[in-house]
């Protein structure tokens, strides 16, 4: 599980869940049982959900038709926006810790020791499905009903084709907690140890770009092929533009953990977390603001299919729902010049001047700390790129030239770092510095030497 394998849940609020009978699995969807009542807030909204169990992922597939689901097996559905949910029966009661739903009827659950289903028909129904490996499954992710992709405990990464789930292979066995594709080829995958790993060949292989932080990654949100936000752990908030090239950080202001984000457009977007923590961004996360809901609740799902409705889920069967309290304007058929309002400006963020920093690594046969012509560049070496503050801002192999490459870095000082190769040491200091000079492109070399002759170098490049 994500977060909520850290709380101990009320036996209150499960006793609640045990009146389900057994008969529900033939029903599609069952009438309400228990209300949590819980006054408005704000601008945010709650609604009432009929079930005190803890929510782990919300979807809005419009502004009406809904899913929300959980732990036991909880499964809600609203088709008026959440002015009233009802229970869907899943047939399961393990926790569910992701779904995905393509329309009111069409949809899949995943969730503890492998859960793996599919609904063709709103939950009347459900096809099991199996994986190799039965590990906790956290996300989802789909670009159409047969191409999708499952993550979770251990390493596990699966790929749906449309008729059986298979196995991917990832670098290590990092948990995967969060999952997001652009389209059929590109997509990223993030969980823990501040692992983000992307591929462009619909997963096939997989490439990290960021890992070694202590904070996991819990959640993707991205717009287009190209730029995408990840949160997690003590509040960080990452960004890229260029398709990972670079991952950014941004200031969430908070030191509570966000488990989820999401996007309506490039501009707007929420996230939430622990302790009830919501933030919002109206420029791409320039700038984020918190927003206080008045609750305490562990908010750990965010849905927000438009710029006008947003909702939150969390402990205790909450669910919070905001709407734009300045809804954009209803286009009508002959408007009047005079009529249409002026929009109010919007801040633009300034981009960042910035460089190219390259670092090259060869074998030092004379040991004296420089690349020669006679000497051989090393490919396939891990190089890692680290700020003043020592956080990760990029990672990438080196090529065929030897070159590990970071496009588009911000001005400013960094060190580069390589994972030597067993029997090899740096000669010269370790790690690289380096400086990222608006327009520039900075090169920094890095020779590695055998700690003993006639050693076997598998990362040569030879003709």
């Amino acid at each position: 599980m994500r977060w909520h394998h850290l709380f101990t849940f009320s036996i209150v609020f499960i006793a609640g869940l045990m009146l389900l009978t057994a008969g529900a699995l033939a029903q599609s969807r069952i009438a309400p049982v228990a209300a949590v009542d819980i006054a408005d807030v704000g601008d945010w909204t709650a609604q009432t959900s009929h079930t005190s169990a803890h929510l782990t992922d919300i979807q809005f597939l419009d502004g009406q038709t809904g899913y929300a689901a959980g732990q036991d097996g909880t499964l809600l559905y609203t088709s008026v926006g959440g002015s009233d949910w009802v229970q869907t029966s899943t047939g399961v009661n393990t926790d569910i810790l992701a779904m995905h739903f393509f329309d009111a009827d069409q949809g899949w659950i995943a969730g503890e020791a492998g859960l793996l289903r599919f609904t063709p028909d709103g939950g009347a129904s459900w096809q099991a499905y199996v994986t190799l490996f039965p590990a906790d499954l956290h996300a989802l992710a789909f670009t159409s009903t047969d191409n999708g992709w499952a993550g979770g405990d251990g390493g596990a990464l699966y790929h749906f084709d449309g008729v059986s789930w298979t196995p991917q292979t990832i670098p290590g066995t990092p948990t995967i907690f969060a999952l997001a594709f652009a389209d059929q080829v590109k997509g990223w995958a993030a969980g823990s140890n501040g692992i983000i790993l992307h591929t462009g060949d619909g997963g096939q292989n997989w490439t990290i770009q960021t890992q070694g932080a202590s904070t996991a990654i819990y959640a993707i949100a991205q717009h287009g092929a190209d730029e995408a936000w990840a949160v997690g752990a003590g509040g960080i908030i990452l960004h890229t533009e260029n398709g990972g090239g670079l991952w950014s950080p941004q200031s969430s202001g908070v030191s509570a953990d966000l488990l989820d984000v999401s996007f309506a457009d490039a501009d707007t977007g929420w996230a939430a977390g622990a302790g009830g923590v919501v933030l919002y961004t109206t420029d791409g996360g320039a700038t984020w603001q918190s927003d206080n809901t008045g609750q305490g609740f562990d908010l750990e799902a965010v849905s927000f299919p438009l710029v006008t409705q947003a909702w939150l889920g969390g402990d205790a069967g909450l669910i919070l729902n905001w709407q734009n309290p300045n809804p954009p304007p209803t286009p009508t058929a002959t408007p009047t010049p005079t009529s249409t309002p002026t929009p109010l400006p919007t801040a633009t963020p300034t981009p960042r001047p910035a460089g190219h920093v390259q670092l090259l690594v060869f074998v030092d046969d004379n040991h004296n700390g420089q690349f020669d012509q006679s000497e051989e560049p090393m490919n396939g070496l891990l190089i890692t790129l680290r700020d003043n503050n020592q956080y990760v801002r990029g990672t990438t192999l080196t090529d065929a030239a030897g070159l590990a490459r970071f496009a588009n870095t911000p001005v400013g000082e960094y060190t580069l770092w390589a994972q030597l190769p067993p029997g090899y040491q740096s000669t010269a200091p370790y790690p690289v510095e380096v400086s990222a000079r608006e327009g520039e492109t900075t090169q920094a070399e890095l020779g590695l030497a055998p700690l003993w002759q006639n050693h076997y170098l598998p990362y040569l490049v030879r003709p």
